[in-house]
């Protein structure tokens, strides 16, 4: 069977990730590397419009990494994009440039709406969803994304500036966080919800999640549990343990949040932000679960368009 390899980099508000998959002809593929470098791009985005110059330093030198590891392995073809803080930054354009040449392969800024849309591709072609009315919602560093459908059409698409890095930054600065703080960052997150989107026409039978957040609740929850999984992908996260989860973790200082069970220590300053957009989610939407989805399936969604090329 012929195959080809392809790379998908996703740069985003708190990290740059690259896959690299080998793609069959009749659309399948093999993962054959998946990695991570958090660059935090969104730092002091909000208070100054701008992306720093040791947050763009560090996106060029992971972007460096990338371009050795593609060549490496032989990659035929390669989709790049950029999201929430390139869209945001006054110097993104300036960044992108940048960040295109040291790749040497054109990045292309999506939109709210495509991040949304290609959550949605990953979500339709890992769960059953026929003949449902669902939901699925991607948190990352910069906004939140929210995507209902029935079966396989899509309804609606919304995008929200409501990421994980993007509310610690404007809400929770202090350490220990503050409970006046944490209120004030409910209420936000509610407001927001609420002049967007139309809770009356959103009855669903499911919700399901991806994004940094999500992936590190799902494994917090399962180390709480005592589970042991390989991935979290389509592991269903109940409220209740969000809000459990939510709640211990809000009691802890950023010290104490980087030796909780299953959370990433680089993700343990922005993880109650997330959180909080999270369980505010599922409460306005009344949803008592949501069924987590990797970050990895989202990504490899890019390799739809390369369907004719594989």
């Amino acid at each position: 069977m012929n195959t080809k390899r392809l790379a998908a980099i996703d740069i985003g508000t708190n990290s740059i990730r690259c896959i690299v998959v080998e793609a069959d002809q009749k659309g399948g593929y093999k993962v054959l590397d998946d990695e991570k470098s958090t660059v935090r791009l969104g730092e002091r985005l909000t208070r100054t419009g701008a992306i720093s110059t040791q947050a763009s330093e560090r996106a060029l030198a992971a972007v460096g990494r990338f371009k050795m590891l593609i060549a490496g392995l032989k990659v035929r073809a390669v989709e790049a994009i950029a999201t929430s803080a390139i869209r945001r930054a006054s110097n993104g354009q300036e960044l992108m440039d940048a960040l295109s040449a040291a790749l040497g392969h054109e990045i292309k800024v999506i939109s709210g709406i495509e991040e949304a849309e290609l959550a949605m591709v990953s979500a339709q072609r890992h769960f059953d969803m026929e003949y449902k009315r669902y939901a699925v919602f991607d948190i990352g560093g910069g906004s939140l994304e929210i995507t209902t459908a029935l079966g396989n059409h899509i309804e609606e698409c919304f995008s929200l500036d409501l990421g994980a890095v993007v509310m610690t930054e404007q809400f929770l600065s202090h350490d220990p966080i503050r409970p006046a703080d944490l209120e004030n960052l409910q209420r936000h997150v509610r407001s927001s919800l609420k002049k967007l989107v139309d809770r009356s026409k959103v009855q669903l039978h499911t919700l399901i999640g991806s994004g940094g957040t999500t992936t590190a609740i799902g494994s917090m929850a399962m180390s709480a549990l005592g589970k042991s999984y390989a991935s979290i992908h389509g592991y269903e996260v109940l409220r209740s343990e969000v809000v459990h989860l939510l709640a211990m973790l809000t009691r802890k200082s950023l010290s104490e949040r980087r030796l909780v069970p299953g959370l990433n220590a680089d993700r343990a300053d922005i993880i109650v932000a997330g959180m909080v957009v999270v369980e505010e989610l599922m409460r306005f939407l009344a949803q008592t679960s949501f069924w987590s989805m990797s970050a990895a399936s989202v990504r490899a969604s890019l390799f739809v368009r390369w369907r004719s090329m594989a």
